[in-house]
């Protein structure tokens, strides 16, 4: 059985929302009573006590707008002020990078990426994604523009291959995310063992490849055997199918640097690609600022989803300071605890550019793959529609 309760991609069940789902606090807590506990566990684990992720959420109820009347909502216009990579998406806000989304659905990234050029919206993927960044793009189009990356301890040969690749498929943008030179402390994760399923693998990378969530592999032994890699992992060559553009791993758990800094690895980065180089985990004003100085194309807010550092700021609070900061010189985005169109207009609201949607999609995906990721999108637009409507600020 695949992890939504389906044969196999093929055969899966026609998508149909029941009638009392009505926004994406209802579809959560549809997909909560049949999820599969490992797949809720790791999409719901945060760092320590959760205090972030909670925090992530309830921010948005602090923020209350203030309407004006008799502006003319014949003709509302939802494109964004500032459109990522000067491209005319419709809507104000896409689809976040996250990692391995086949464990919520067969096809699994491919399908977030499928209904997000169906609806119009660019699409992060993961560099730990069970799709390869080609399949992304193949039916992606478009939307499949930026590619989130860390930057890897051992040699930047991975990288370099990744970025090659990025190049050759067609993307646009990599987002370097900068918060997490060490995993945070997840003991959710670490009391379930994470192990990527048999029928998964990492598409980015060659069938040996251990990922950095890999829990039963880390006190392992990094020049270990592929066939003990295999069994930690609890894959084998009658499991998976080796990508053809999969990158070599070495039969090694690749981890992120450590040592990343300003100075030393924008420069790198930006020597290596001729994509965009965005930068996405910054929550402090100093550090939008470093990042400009040193050739980020755009800045993300964000705290990790509350995965990295319990007890932080929520991306939201630090929004307007780094919008002050920034002073319109790169685009700042946002994300972290978005279920709501109302959330959306808030953070523009508050000076995001743009917004990025996580965990919201992983429910879509469960119920329904492409379609039920469409549905997501589409709800999130009908709310955001209504909300744009009866708090015009402009008479255009």
């Amino acid at each position: 059985m695949a992890a939504n309760g389906t044969q196999d991609g093929a055969s899966a069940t026609k998508f149909s929302i029941p009638r009392h789902v009505l926004s994406l606090k209802d579809l959560e807590a549809h997909c909560l009573a049949s999820m599969d506990v490992m797949v809720r566990d790791y999409l719901y684990d945060g760092a320590e006590e959760g205090r972030t992720i909670r925090e992530n959420l309830e921010v948005w109820d602090r923020w209350l707008v203030v309407p004006r009347m008799m502006r003319d909502t014949s003709n509302v216009d939802l494109t964004p002020v500032v459109p990522p990579l000067n491209h005319p998406w419709r809507l104000p806000f896409g689809i976040g990078p996250s990692a391995m989304q086949g464990l919520a659905h067969p096809a699994g990234e491919a399908a977030t990426a499928a209904a997000a050029k169906a609806c119009g919206v660019p699409f992060a993927l993961s560099t730990f994604s069970n799709s390869s960044m080609e399949e992304v793009k193949a039916v992606g189009g478009e939307s499949a523009a930026f590619l989130q990356m860390y930057l890897v301890s051992g040699g930047r040969e991975l990288n370099i291959e990744l970025l090659r690749r990025a190049e050759a498929a067609g993307y646009k943008a990599v987002v370097l995310t900068v918060d997490s030179p060490i995993p945070g402390n997840r003991p959710g994760l670490i009391k379930s063992n994470f192990v990527m399923p048999k029928n998964l693998r990492l598409g980015n990378f060659s069938q040996d490849f251990r990922g950095p969530l890999d829990q039963s592999a880390s006190n392992a032994n990094p020049d270990a055997s592929t066939s003990a890699d295999t069994a930690r992992n609890g894959t084998d060559s009658e499991s998976t199918n080796a990508n053809t553009n999969s990158t070599s791993s070495s039969n090694k758990q690749i981890l992120v640097d450590p040592s990343v800094n300003w100075e030393r690895d924008m420069p790198w980065l930006q020597e290596h690609t001729t994509l965009e180089v965005w930068v996405k985990g910054v929550l402090h004003p100093l550090d939008a600022e470093a990042a400009i100085v040193h050739g980020a194309r755009g800045i993300i807010v964000s705290n990790h989803g509350g995965r990295q550092l319990d007890g932080c700021i929520s991306a939201l609070d630090a929004l307007p300071g780094i919008v002050r900061a920034v002073r319109g010189r790169v685009p700042v985005h946002v994300d972290g605890g978005v279920r709501r169109g109302a959330d959306v207009f808030t953070a523009l609201a508050l000076g995001a550019d743009f917004v990025w949607i996580g965990r919201p999609v992983w429910w879509g995906l469960w119920v329904g793959g492409e379609e039920g990721v469409r549905w997501v999108l589409e709800t999130l637009e009908k709310e955001f529609r209504t909300i744009d409507a009866l708090t015009r600020r402009d008479s255009g």
